[in-house]
């Protein structure tokens, strides 16, 4: 009825938790005042400004009740809310990464840079304009060197490793990793897969656990997978892709092997997915000690390369482990000043 989008209506209204311009809500107690600020974890952090510290709580002593209680549900109120939005943006933005939704510079400047929330989940993402990258940090756009960056009236949409020199791509896993940021989906941190290299039959021999392809809904990823006494059901769907699989049983359990698989189209759906499948067969191929998966390993990220090396001598893979070491020692000589990298990427994405 008003012309307005549903993204739009959340991003001016659910988002909007009373943050003045300088990223601040002020809770005023009458003899002190709490202000709370919002950290690059998506957190609160609390500032007795009385006392000059930082604290957890709306404090009780000097503070009428009825003040300190009002104050106290508004900020509960607040943190409660402050974790439901940010996985709902999350999930939205994580769509428009795969489908490379375009905003209007003038809309997405109204829409990032003036709501202290949502400035700092963009903050978290690398963005792109006319071929160059950029992302925010203190309501300003700046390029991985900590240099501003000038938004034109040009398209802005999230950035993705298949459109980004390795280069490019180097300096915002650096940016990152300095200052110990977490994005909230493997975007920077994506394998870049080599189209010419994947065969239909990439994942034949490697059975696949169902709990790995569930709750992937995000990812365009259907699965329904079991047998019983009265009933089976062995489906999978993955959205933009042609997929065969079948049943086997390893050690008792049920397992997905997927005999074929083709994209309908190369994009950032089809690469996502292939990484993502990449991730979790790899471990099956190291358990079975084929060294064959060093055709793979410019795929991973280093943290991911050293976990690898860890399963491989937990289980005695030796093969598997002259292979990654001799790859860690070749491409990553420094990777001791990368081992902090492991707690940049979520679980889900192994």
């Amino acid at each position: 009825m008003r012309n307005i989008s549903v993204e739009q209506v959340y991003d001016k209204y659910l988002y909007d938790f009373g943050f003045d311009e300088q990223g601040k809500r002020v809770f005023d107690l009458g003899t002190t005042t709490i202000e709370a600020t919002i950290s690059p974890e998506l957190t609160l952090s609390l500032l007795n400004t009385a006392t000059g510290k930082a604290v957890r709580s709306i404090p009780k002593k000097g503070v009428a009740p009825d003040v300190q209680k009002k104050a106290a549900d508004d900020l509960a109120d607040m943190r409660a809310t402050l974790k439901k939005c940010a996985k709902l943006k999350n999930d939205q933005l994580y769509q428009d990464y795969i489908e490379a939704t375009e905003f209007l510079a003038a809309e997405w400047k109204e829409r990032y840079l003036k709501n202290t929330f949502l400035c700092t989940v963009a903050s978290l993402l690398v963005w792109t304009q006319d071929g160059k990258t950029f992302t925010l940090a203190d309501h300003k756009a700046i390029d991985s060197d900590g240099v501003e960056y000038e938004i034109t009236d040009k398209p802005i949409k999230l950035a993705h490793n298949i459109e980004m020199d390795k280069s490019d791509i180097a300096a915002w896993q650096k940016y990152f990793s300095d200052k110990k940021l977490k994005q909230p989906f493997m975007q920077i941190w994506e394998s870049v897969i080599d189209k010419a290299f994947v065969s239909e039959t990439r994942y034949k021999g490697c059975p696949i656990r169902d709990y790995y392809l569930k709750k992937q809904e995000k990812r365009g990823i259907s699965i329904e997978w079991y047998s019983g006494y009265y009933s089976e059901s062995h489906y999978l769907s993955i959205e933009g892709f042609d997929v065969s699989c079948d049943s086997v049983i390893v050690d008792g359990h049920d397992m997905v092997e997927i005999e074929s698989i083709k994209p309908k189209n190369w994009n950032r759906r089809a690469n996502m997915i292939i990484a993502f499948l990449d991730r979790i067969t790899v471990y099956s191929r190291i358990l079975k000690d084929d060294a064959t998966i060093e055709i793979m390993l410019d795929n991973f990220t280093l943290p991911q390369i050293m976990s690898f090396i860890d399963l491989a001598a937990e289980n005695n893979c030796v093969n598997v482990q002259a292979v990654l070491l001799n790859y860690r020692n070749e491409h990553y000589p420094e990777y001791d000043g990368f081992a902090a990298l492991d707690a940049l990427l979520l679980d889900d994405d192994f």
